[in-house]
């Protein structure tokens, strides 16, 4: 699911949220956002409802902690031409 970005446009006892799109949504009031506040709203299209809504603070931290890096050490061996990887009696349709 990738969230849209979105711009608040209304403040009540619902928040109404024009989206980049220039679609509109309103969700029941959540957090304490300004008008004006940029946010990122995770829509989910299998049930068509709002899952969340981040901040844009949330959601560069969230980008941020994607994962681990990896610090992967390759054999020696890995960047040799790879002689043995065809073989044109498996893939008779590759030409040497």
């Amino acid at each position: 699911m990738t969230p849209l970005k979105g711009t608040v446009i209304s403040r009540g006892t619902e928040l109404t949220i024009r989206l980049s799109s220039g679609a509109r949504v309103r969700v029941p009031r959540q957090k304490d956002l300004r008008l004006g506040d940029a946010v990122f709203v995770c829509y989910d299209y299998t049930r068509m409802v709002v899952r969340e809504i981040w901040t844009e603070q949330e959601y560069h931290t969230e980008e941020d902690s994607a994962g681990v890096e990896w610090d992967l050490v390759l054999p020696p061996w890995w960047d040799e031409p790879a002689d043995w990887a065809v073989d044109a009696e498996v893939c008779p349709v590759v030409s040497l």
